[in-house]
């Protein structure tokens, strides 16, 4: 998907859009098009570009890569394109060139949106968080596991593992048809997502990629309901019997054995007065 680098989102203002991309990878780009005099039959071509807007080389050969796919447009109704882009683990190319040629006319329009690549070091991946309620998995970004902790602050130092973009469930969600461009994604937490609104496409390409190592994190009370009849049915590892309320006291055999410390103090226990109360879901089995 095309994000910015920070917030998962397109840039406002003049800003160009920035596509981060992971070098030795398939990228999926997306572009919105409208033909607004006639219907429109022919194709788009991206192709990465230097800072002098020529096309790069791939490393030791004289060839170039160019990405193709066809583009069928009814006048009036805008669609989104969607199409893959290979990015080598060495090149020179920092933007993204995109070209639409009119097989009736055989005329070539350049595109103008050039997106900038940032690229990803080898050991960064995508987290993908797709979720009815988004804000409550903003912690998400600044823990441990995302970013590891370090002394020295600098950019080297601290750069996150992971790429977390979060991706409102209730808006179009941008998960890729093709299962080329799943490689770059290490997981996806899945809360409360109604399953139906993933295309054909996207369906078989999340399974091939769970087949392929992908983790699929689900969370959420309903979320394990919502799923059942659904594609991803038979690949879930338990069945929700229900919810049950767990206050303090049925805590304290978690408690007793995660508090314990081989250096320092012994963490409390959560008291029953407290009036703790949680709710959780029940797999078959017990909870």
């Amino acid at each position: 998907p095309e994000v910015d680098e920070e917030e998962g989102e397109q840039p406002t203002g003049k800003a160009p859009q920035v596509l981060l991309v992971k070098p030795g990878h398939w990228t999926t780009t997306t572009q919105e098009m409208k033909s607004n005099y006639d219907d429109f039959v022919g194709s788009s071509s991206t192709t990465l570009v230097d800072s002098n807007n020529y096309p790069v080389t791939l490393a030791h050969t004289n060839f170039t890569f160019q990405s193709t796919r066809p583009v069928a447009l009814a006048k009036g109704r805008a669609k989104r394109i969607e199409g893959e882009l290979f990015i080598p683990e060495q090149s020179r190319g920092i933007k993204i060139r995109a070209e639409l040629r009119n097989n009736q006319t055989g005329s070539l329009e350049p595109i103008p949106s050039q997106p900038l690549l940032k690229k990803m070091p080898s050991y960064q991946y995508f987290v993908v968080v797709l979720a009815k309620e988004i804000s409550q998995y903003a912690f998400l970004k600044v823990t441990d596991a995302v970013r590891m902790p370090w002394e020295e602050e600098d950019d080297a130092a601290s750069q996150a593992h992971y790429r977390v973009h979060l991706a409102d469930a209730t808006k179009r969600l941008p998960l890729p048809s093709n299962p080329l461009t799943w490689t770059s994604v290490a997981h996806v937490v899945w809360d409360e997502v109604d399953p139906t609104r993933l295309t054909s496409e996207q369906q078989s390409a999340l399974l091939d990629w769970i087949h392929w190592g992908g983790r699929l994190i689900i969370n959420g009370p309903d979320s394990f309901e919502s799923l059942r009849g659904s594609f991803l049915e038979q690949y879930l590892p338990v069945k929700s019997t229900g919810q049950r309320t767990l206050a303090a006291d049925d805590l304290s055999g978690w408690s007793e054995y995660w508090s314990q410390r081989d250096r320092g103090k012994k963490s409390a226990s959560p008291a029953a007065d407290k009036a703790l109360v949680w709710s959780g879901t029940c797999a078959a089995g017990g909870c």
